[in-house]
């Protein structure tokens, strides 16, 4: 029912905003590390952990959590393309399904303006295709994801 659904959607989005912030802190310690002046990973990490987070979410101690950030090897500065992409894609949402999630012209619009010619021209393109003239990534498609977008 309508109560259940949106009692889901509401937990889908209840640590939205720590998602989000742990992800800046991810994409952050990636182009430290691999930046015109590359840092060791565990320093740039707490580095980043504590300018992100200050003393409401604390460094422990001991810990060594780059062990597990595998992106650090292999995608070379690029874990920021999440945030890109979740910002594109909030903002396609927002121009093309909030009002309708399942509308078939919406549907149609992204499956022929920006899945079907693939990487045969520049996405940035594509997107504006889809999002109109002077679009740009924002920030703003990052908070709508955490529903704060507004404020």
């Amino acid at each position: 029912d309508a109560r259940t659904l949106g009692a889901l959607q509401d937990s889908s989005r209840m640590f939205a905003a720590l998602d989000t912030a742990a992800n800046v802190v991810r994409a952050s310690v990636d182009l430290a590390v691999h930046g015109p002046q590359p840092l060791e990973a565990g320093a740039a990490l707490r580095s980043e952990h504590e300018r992100a987070f200050g003393p409401r979410l604390p460094w422990a101690e001991g810990t060594h959590w780059e062990t597990q950030f595998t992106h650090l090897v292999g995608y070379g500065a690029g874990y920021y393309a999440y945030l890109w992409c979740t910002a594109i894609s909030n903002q396609l949402w927002d121009a093309h399904f909030a009002a309708d999630p399942l509308s078939p012209a919406a549907g149609a619009a992204l499956r022929d303006g920006l899945l079907a010619p693939g990487n045969a021209r520049d996405a940035k393109e594509l997107v504006g295709g889809l999002l109109g003239d002077g679009w740009a990534p924002s920030a703003r498609g990052v908070l709508s994801a955490v529903g704060d977008a507004d404020k």
